[in-house]
């Protein structure tokens, strides 16, 4: 999940992330969620911060396989 307070297209992520997490275990299965960042490219622009954008990505990636592989989630 990555809501956040600082992008206003994730503010509203923190209710989809419990409403995915009942229908996953509605349907018989175990939900684990954790939290990841988000770079809001069209804010991040126009200052230092566009440096952060493109590789915020690899980042995002990054953490989403160490979470996974870290805790041997299989899904």
């Amino acid at each position: 999940n990555s809501f956040t307070e600082f992008v206003p297209g994730h503010t509203h992520l923190a209710p989809v992330g419990r409403i995915v997490s009942e229908a996953i275990l509605a349907a018989g299965a175990v939900p684990r969620e954790f939290n990841t960042i988000a770079v809001d490219d069209g804010i991040a622009m126009g200052h230092g911060g566009m440096l952060y954008s493109l590789p915020s990505r690899d980042l995002i990636a990054d953490s989403v396989e160490y979470m996974v592989e870290a805790h041997c989630a299989d899904a």
